[in-house]
Order: structure tokens, then sequence, then C-alpha cells
């Protein structure tokens, strides 16, 4: 596998073999999902986790070889917090992948990596963005972002706070 995939890409699909429903109640209608992060997150990667009969989300920051990370941010650097773009492209293996560009506020798009059926491109929970108005009160206002990132947000810290919770015992 380490010839094919990588180091990165391999390490990755070893752990999704062998997290056996990834602490999610298995299901006969949904296939479990792996997510990832920057370290993970590839579509060499997210290609080889559906192959082993799992779906992947992960966020894209290095390792963007086939991947239109460029074009993502160059067509949205103008948009507005709030706004996504999802290009679906099916890789030479016949696997179904999203590409999908966010931005939570107006400076930077964030870019993901997804099988097809990981999630859906559909509004999803909001994101809540604090800030300070003119008069330093702190406000808050929700801001779009589709289910499939809402998704990742929502459970990617997992392993972060089982750290956090591990160390203070």
């Amino acid at each position: 596998m380490y010839r094919e995939l990588g180091a990165t890409s391999s390490c990755s699909v070893r752990a999704a073999k062998e997290m056996a429903n990834g602490g999610q109640r298995k299901t006969e209608h949904r296939r479990n999902c792996i997510l990832g992060d920057s370290w993970c997150a590839s579509v060499k990667t997210a290609e080889a986790i559906h192959e082993c009969g799992r779906e992947s989300i992960g966020i894209v920051k290095t390792s963007h070889i086939f991947f239109p990370k460029k074009e993502l941010e160059e067509k949205m650097k103008t948009w507005p917090g709030g706004i996504n773009l999802a290009i679906e492209a099916t890789t030479s293996k016949g696997v179904k992948l999203l590409a999908i560009g966010y931005k939570y506020d107006s400076s930077k798009v964030l870019c993901f990596v997804a099988t097809k059926n990981a999630g859906s491109t559909m509004l999803g929970d909001p994101y809540q963005a604090w800030f300070a108005n003119d008069y330093d009160n702190v406000w808050s206002r929700p801001v779009d972002r589709p289910q499939i990132i809402s998704t990742y947000f929502q459970k990617s810290n997992g392993i972060d706070k089982h750290n956090q919770a591990r160390q203070l015992n």
C-alpha cells in the first residue's frame, strides 16, 4: 500500500480500516465517515478511503495535488462570508469526490475534499461568528455553511477534546 499511496495516505487508510465504525453506530444505510485534518486530507487519501468502504471529509491545506485549491481561492477571493462553491469530479478509478471552497468571513477560503456521499452541500448548522462592534461590544451572528462543513467542524475536534480531558487529570 505504501508504494501505491505514499506514507501519509497509506497511514490514513490503515487507520480508517482499523476503526470499526469509527465510534459511529453501524447502519445498513450509510457508510462510516472519516474526518481528517490537513495532514491526512488529499484527493489520493479520499479516493483510497472510499475504496476501503468508508466516506471521508478533510480540510486541504498543503497536500493539494489534483485538487483545485488555487482556482477556488482565486474565484472566491472577493466573495463575502457564508458562501461556498462545490465542484464534483470523478477520479480515474471512478470515485466521485467533492472539492469545496468555503468562506466563513470575507478574508480566507477554506478548502475541503470529500467523498460524494459524505454529506450534503445544502445548508447545515450555521457557524456562530463573534466580533466586536465599533463600541467594543461583543456581538455574534450566524454564518451560513453547508451541512458537510457543519459535520466536519462539529466532530473533527474529538481528538483535541480527548487530549484536553486527559491532560486535566
